[in-house]
């Protein structure tokens, strides 16, 4: 499981993921394929705070202590990115 979790890291979670989508791989370098590439992390960091604000609105059931208490000890960190924008 461990190897699993550390290859979807490598893969999935850098900082470009936008060339890991089939078929962008051959624009990565490329004038227009950074362009892309910085529009689709926007894009994704923007869908990662509005799915933020939703679990801690609506959180999962059975996980609502969990959920709220994981944001109030992260908002620093998650105001910080924000500002980062």
């Amino acid at each position: 499981m461990l190897q699993l979790l550390v290859s979807v890291q490598a893969l999935i979670l850098n900082q470009k993921p936008y060339f890991n989508e089939p078929g962008y791989e051959q624009s990565k370098g490329t004038q227009s394929g950074e362009l892309r590439s910085e529009a689709y992390c926007e894009n994704i960091f923007i869908l990662s705070l509005k799915m933020m604000v939703y679990s801690m609105r609506k959180p999962p059931r059975h996980v609502e202590e969990f959920v709220r208490s994981h944001y109030f000890m992260r908002a620093h960190d998650i105001v910080k990115a924000c500002n980062a924008y």
